[in-house]
């Protein structure tokens, strides 16, 4: 009840039922980025994201697949870019380190607007 009356309260358009009501699928999130604020510090939280994006069809590859290797070496993970042109989900640093915009940085990267999600908000009813 009371995630219920969260989400009514943060409607910000007539749509937002739909998302709210629509499971997180693969075609809704292919192209477009999850950014987490605060930043993923742990392998935990970054482990039950990679698995809930590999069970919708993205491939977890490089260092993401052995992803303490990124913490070990003191980085934060700030965004996941849900690459489609191979389906492979992509990692970015904290960026605000380089005094960039995380929408700026992705979509420089991928060489088109990219739609950024709050990636907390997005997958908090998932992971």
């Amino acid at each position: 009840m009371r995630k219920l009356i969260k989400k009514i309260l943060r409607e910000s358009d007539d749509l937002d039922w739909i998302r709210d009501t629509c499971p997180i699928n693969y075609e809704y999130l292919l192209g477009k980025a999850l950014h987490f604020q605060p930043l993923i510090d742990n392998g935990r939280d970054l482990e039950r994201i990679l698995d809930l994006l590999r069970n919708l069809g993205f491939k977890v590859v490089g260092s993401l697949r052995n992803h303490n290797d990124i913490f070990d070496d003191g980085d934060l993970v700030e965004g996941l870019y849900l690459n489609p042109t191979d389906n492979v989900v992509v990692w970015t640093g904290e960026v605000s380190y380089y005094s960039e915009d995380y929408k700026e940085h992705i979509s420089e990267w991928a060489g088109t607007p990219v739609e950024v999600l709050d990636g907390w908000e997005t997958l908090e009813d998932y992971i």
